[in-house]
């Protein structure tokens, strides 16, 4: 096996990281919340817990389709030696995150910065979330939508 062990070693704590690191994310935004109410804007709070809520269903996901049984971790969990979830349980999980997303994320990326997340690009990977779990129609259905939007596009020419 070689280097492989090394890789699978890499790539657990890689997607795992960033699943601990968007938990953090999130309970650090209530505590401020809490703290101080007026501190972070609504709609800034809302990007964020959106923008965490994506990356953790991204990370999931990444692990999820390399292992297909995982444990899915949120951010009020405390038992860290969670029993693996079955493959199905586990997209239920990554399209409920994805699906909060949605819902907290702007139209447009936050402050008008390239690269954030917007409700577009959170559903367009549930459809890719959708599509990798064999749930067609239901991908087909979002993925028209994102196209529909007009916020993506195929690019004309790749040279």
């Amino acid at each position: 096996t070689g280097a492989t062990d090394g890789y699978l070693n890499d790539t657990w704590r890689g997607a795992y990281e960033g699943v601990v690191r968007a938990n953090a994310t999130l309970r650090l935004l209530k505590q401020v919340r809490d703290a101080s109410p007026g501190a972070i804007p609504d709609a800034q709070a809302s990007s964020i817990a959106g923008e965490a809520l994506f990356l953790r269903a991204h990370y999931h996901f990444e692990a999820w389709r390399m292992w297909g049984n995982i444990p899915y971790y949120r951010e009020d969990d405390t038992d860290f030696r969670k029993a693996t979830q079955d493959s199905a349980t586990v997209v239920g999980e990554i399209l409920k995150d994805l699906d909060s997303a949605i819902v907290l994320l702007p139209t447009q990326p936050w402050g008008g910065s390239k690269g954030r997340v917007s409700q577009w690009t959170a559903r367009a990977y549930k459809g890719r979330v959708q599509a990798y779990a064999n749930q067609w129609p239901a991908a087909l259905t979002t993925l028209s939508a994102v196209q529909a939007s007009g916020t993506y596009r195929l690019e004309d020419s790749f040279d």
